[in-house]
């Protein structure tokens, strides 16, 4: 709606929740992998199938898990940045 008004987007928000399953990530690269963020338990799942062409796994995201460029594995129970989808 603000690119309609000519404004510059809003960030998403992000949150810190726990890991319900490892993540990995490529070394140098910031990745934000699809996920589905359960706001009432302070929990995040990530989903498998993360390559562009799945597009089954974007339809069920609702969030985006944040792997910073210096991080190659996230484990279970750690606590990561997600950002909410609209």
């Amino acid at each position: 709606m603000q690119a309609l008004q000519g404004l510059a987007p809003a960030p998403l928000p992000v949150t810190r929740a726990r890991l319900a399953g490892a993540v990995r990530s490529p070394e140098g690269r910031r990745s934000y992998l699809r996920a589905v963020f359960n706001h009432r338990a302070g929990t995040v799942i990530p989903l498998t199938g993360q390559g562009s062409h799945q597009l089954g796994t974007l339809a069920r995201a609702n969030a985006l898990i944040v792997v910073p460029e210096d991080v190659v594995r996230m484990e279970e129970d750690e606590p990561a940045d997600v950002m909410s989808l609209p």
